[in-house]
């Protein structure tokens, strides 16, 4: 096993895009990075695309509505490793707002499914392996024993937190 601080080092470097978002999608991902107690609205965004590339839902290619209030306005910076972003690129392959139509599928699901929909995106810490541009993807629950070092990183801080269950964080960054 590794310290909280050794596992930080370990798990897999990040790369930072500027992502045109809808305002009111910027808005959900901090309401679920409060709700749910994560490190960041990127780490929100990772929770999204994990669940998406783990459970094969369908990603719709429909752009977002181009009326002044819903196409996106928002210039937000989310960071991935670069397999996250090679699934997400590989799953729209020519769509500009991909990372918007990722963010809208999630907020479409919850708002249909409700609190457990939420949880299935924010509460399972799940470990992605192999991910390659869409192809790959195996995925996990991950449990103390899962090789993962992110998963075992975000069960370590869930074990250490008295007000988090040791299921309240999303996957890991790897």
């Amino acid at each position: 096993t590794y310290t909280h601080t050794q596992l930080t080092a370990k798990i897999m470097s990040r790369t930072s895009r500027e992502e045109p978002l809808r305002t009111t999608a910027a808005e959900w991902l901090d309401t679920m990075r409060d709700r749910y107690k994560l490190a960041d609205v990127g780490k929100a965004f990772r929770c999204c695309l994990n669940w998406a590339a783990q459970t094969d839902q369908p990603i719709s290619s429909q752009r977002p509505t181009q009326n002044t209030d819903d196409s996106p306005s928002t210039l937000l910076l989310l960071s991935a490793t670069k397999g996250q972003w090679k699934w997400l690129d590989g799953t729209l392959p020519h769509e500009k707002y991909a990372t918007s139509i990722l963010i809208d599928t999630c907020m479409d699901f919850t708002a249909k499914g409700g609190v457990r929909a939420e949880e299935s995106i924010f509460k399972i810490i799940r470990c992605k392996n192999n991910v390659n541009g869409g192809k790959d993807v195996t995925a996990t629950v991950a449990t103390v024993d899962t090789p993962c070092l992110g998963a075992q990183l975000a069960i370590s801080v869930a074990q250490t937190s008295s007000s988090v269950s040791d299921d309240s964080k999303c996957g890991c960054d790897t």
